[in-house]
């Protein structure tokens, strides 16, 4: 018989099927149905654990993590902000890794925010800008084996100076040159940056 924190976990998957039914409806049929059994294994404000019980291609029943967004809202944006010949990224310390990362900023939609209006907030919250021009760049999925999570990518011509960073955190300008340079030899690795730099190269707009 399962212990208090199992069967804890099992209802909060049921809640969240009754909540949020789009996470368990909106997939196509021949791709990992999911079966009874599942579970919430983590939840913070930024991200949710589901521990799904499925079918795999062979007929096999196993269990399959993916991350969320803890509530519904609209995706998430990452944009490369650029002006003139430049690009403008983030030295930023991740915990995660344990390193710093030169990336572009990003974050996570707020329920009922637009995936534009995501753009312009982080670009407030990260280099205290409004952009000049927004232009949206297409989808990313950043990690399609985990996480259930679709981001906006944008370009964004920005004010030339002024920019205030958060504490810990500075801004590296560089030559599109330079930033794919950089993004050959490994000194930018960030997936975001990399798909922003390159979607914004074959558009033309940098």
């Amino acid at each position: 018989m399962a212990d208090a924190p199992e069967r804890d976990a099992h209802a909060q998957y049921e809640a969240l099927r009754i909540e949020r039914p789009a996470l368990f409806t909106d997939r196509a049929p021949d791709c990992y149905p999911l079966l009874p059994g599942g579970a919430v294994r983590a939840r913070n404000e930024h991200l949710l654990l589901i521990d799904d019980r499925v079918r795999t291609p062979s007929g096999q029943e196993t269990s399959y993590l993916r991350i969320v967004a803890p509530q519904s809202g609209a995706p998430g944006a990452a944009i490369l902000p650029f002006v003139g010949g430049s690009i403008v990224l983030l030295d930023h310390p991740r915990h995660a890794l344990g390193r710093r990362l030169l990336e572009i900023p990003r974050g996570f939609g707020e329920p009922g925010e637009t995936a534009a209006a995501c753009a312009e907030r982080e670009l407030a919250e990260e280099l205290g800008v409004t952009p000049l021009r927004l232009i949206p760049i297409g989808l990313l999925y950043p990690d399609s084996g985990l996480l259930a999570v679709e981001v906006s990518l944008f370009a964004a011509e920005i004010p030339p100076r002024g920019w205030k960073t958060e504490p810990g955190v500075s801004t590296r300008e560089m030559s599109v040159a330079d930033g794919e340079s950089a993004v050959r030899d490994g000194r930018i690795a960030d997936s975001f940056t990399i798909a922003c730099l390159y979607r914004a190269r074959l558009m033309g707009l940098i």
